[in-house]
């Protein structure tokens, strides 16, 4: 198994993926990595150390930059864009 990393190394350029992925915070990612794991904004709060709400704007940031309205929608679209793993797991390993 590769990382997650290696493999957006290995892919071909894709415009929309790029521009979005350059878009996307570090921290954006994080949240919505969590909010696929089914994590509300107050469990992503605590596990990041930060508050639910800032969790909330940096969901509602990452909608914005993916084009959606919902934090399901945002994690579908970043998923199928290849910038979130298929789940926890693969990214801590």
């Amino acid at each position: 198994m590769t990382s997650a990393i290696g493999d957006r190394a290995e892919r071909p350029a894709h415009p929309e993926r790029d521009r979005i992925a350059a878009a996307l915070s570090a921290r954006q990612l994080e949240c919505l990595t969590w909010a696929q794991e089914g994590k509300s904004a107050t469990d992503i709060g605590q596990i990041l150390g930060i508050s639910g709400r800032t969790v909330e704007g940096h969901l509602a940031k990452a909608c914005s930059v993916l084009g959606v309205r919902t934090r399901v929608q945002a994690v579908v679209r970043a998923r199928r864009l290849g910038l979130l793993p298929e789940s926890l797991s693969e990214r801590l390993s």
